[in-house]
């Protein structure tokens, strides 16, 4: 997990990298269902999204294409009683934070539109 973590912060964000994290979200191998491993997975994922779109002209596009409504998808799942996956969900969206998709659905929820 610690290793994972690291990777968005020391790496040129390409996204062949952000692809291949993706796979690693939506992977169901036993190893990377632990719980910390899990946390780090899709937040490391999130920021290399975040720095790959940043430089790009066309950044809702790149958001679109690298799954962000999956992440959205996974909240809108949820219970309101599960505060630790909702609270996780909320910080990956932070790193989401410069996604037009993600301002809406945030604005939805604020407004209680869901």
């Amino acid at each position: 997990a610690r290793m994972m973590i690291s990777i968005p912060f020391h790496v040129e964000p390409v996204k062949a990298l952000v692809d291949e994290f993706y796979k690693l979200v939506k992977s169901d191998k036993p190893h990377l269902q632990n719980t910390f491993t899990k946390s780090a997975i899709d937040l490391s994922y999130a920021h290399l999204v975040r720095r790959t779109c940043h430089e790009v002209t066309t950044q809702q596009e790149c958001f679109k294409a690298l799954h962000v409504e999956d992440f959205i998808n996974r909240f809108d799942a949820l219970t309101v009683d599960d505060h630790a996956m909702l609270k996780h969900l909320m910080l990956v969206f932070y790193n989401f934070r410069d996604s037009d998709i993600l301002e809406h659905k945030l604005k939805s929820i604020v407004f209680n539109e869901t």
